[in-house]
C-alpha cells in the first residue's frame, strides 16, 4: 500500500494558532506551517478507531487518523479524463 501522503495539522494545532492571532487582531497566516511528508505503509484498526501507519521522511513511523491524510498524486498534463 505505499502511497505517498501529506499528513495535516490537528485541530488543536490550528486552534491554538487562531486564538493567538484572534487576541491580536491579525488574520492568521496559514503558510509558515508545513505539513509533514511521509509514506503510508499500513492501517490499523482498534476501538479508537482506525489509523494509518506512515513512515515519515525522517524515518520515524508513527500513527495518525484517516481525516488528517492527504494522498499526494502525480498529474499528468494533456490527458482527458
Amino acid at each position: 500500500m505505499d502511497r505517498p501522503v501529506e499528513i495535516t495539522r490537528s485541530y488543536a494545532e490550528c486552534k491554538f494558532c487562531n486564538d493567538i492571532a484572534d487576541m491580536c487582531n491579525e488574520i492568521p497566516d496559514c503558510t509558515h506551517c508545513e505539513n509533514r511528508k511521509g509514506t503510508w505503509i499500513d492501517t490499523i484498526t482498534s476501538l479508537l478507531g482506525t489509523k494509518a501507519v506512515v513512515v515519515l521522511e525522517d524515518g520515524k513511523v508513527e500513527t495518525y487518523p484517516l481525516d488528517r491524510l492527504k494522498v499526494i498524486t502525480k498529474r499528468r498534463d494533456n490527458e482527458n479524463y
